[in-house]
């Protein structure tokens, strides 16, 4: 029988104490009677421990739970919303009035309002305000659309971003006569100058689209005037349009549930 050197690999007998070909102590054999498997393994054991303490510290701080900048602060506001139990016993209005409250306290939005398709009759009405006069939200509660209103350019002139996303600039009056309450500051619309292209001006706002199933349009944010009269940036846009379209998918599964309860 022959026993693999551990050291070049070349086959020895079994009983030899090293190697012949490199000296390399064999199984058992050469200074102090050989290794003690068992010092070995706790040798093994207090290295894998002080390993696993060094990698545990650098870990938890480069991983931290707080966040570290604006974005992280953002994505873990969006995070915490989302996994709340938003429970069937909760309106749908009021998870639209937390939402809306968060987008306020992290984008810098001061006048938010949320509409809704009425699954009953189609049309699409407001719901939900945030940062808004009780005479605006009244005003406001009065209009309905119909998915050609939401749609015509020509009636609410638009700039659009994406799919999920279009400004409204005051200086194109995307209002229909009648409107002008449904604004915070109405005597102020059309005599803002808008100083550069990152301003907000009154009559401006921009809108963030929920669809459901086969794209229906089940509702939108509309954000107006920011706290520091800018427009958002690329980013803050990013974050909320992703915002709305996994609301949007929650709040369409969560009609659909409460449509399918109606009918039993």
């Amino acid at each position: 029988m022959t026993i693999s050197c551990p050291k070049c690999g070349r086959s020895n007998r079994d009983n030899a104490k090293s190697c012949y070909y490199c000296d390399q102590p064999l199984q058992g054999h050469g200074e102090g009677g050989g290794l003690d498997p068992s010092t070995a393994s706790k040798d093994t054991e207090v290295k894998l421990q002080a390993l696993q303490g060094m990698l545990s510290g650098a870990l938890r701080t480069k991983y931290s739970k707080i966040p570290q900048d604006d974005e992280e602060r953002i994505m873990d506001r969006i995070q915490k919303f989302f996994l709340k139990d938003i429970g069937s016993r909760q309106p749908i209005q009021s998870i639209l009035k937390e939402a809306g409250i968060l987008i306020s306290r992290t984008f810098g939005f001061t006048e938010i309002s949320i509409g809704l398709r009425d699954p009953k009759d189609g049309l699409y009405k407001y719901e939900s305000f945030v940062g808004l006069r009780s005479e605006t939200e009244q005003a406001y509660k009065k209009l309905a659309y119909t998915y050609n209103d939401m749609m015509d350019t020509s009636k609410f002139p638009r700039i659009s971003i994406s799919e999920y996303c279009d400004f409204f600039l005051g200086e194109f009056r995307p209002y229909q006569n009648g409107e002008e309450h449904t604004y915070g500051r109405p005597s102020l619309l059309g005599t803002c100058e808008r100083k550069s292209p990152d301003n907000m001006i009154e009559g401006d706002y921009i809108c963030t689209y929920m669809y459901g199933h086969e794209k229906l349009l089940i509702g939108w944010f509309e954000f107006a005037r920011t706290r520091n009269e800018n427009m958002p940036s690329r980013k803050e846009l990013k974050w909320l349009e992703f915002f709305t379209i996994v609301l949007g998918k929650m709040i369409y599964e969560r009609q659909k549930s409460d449509a399918g309860k109606r009918r039993i």
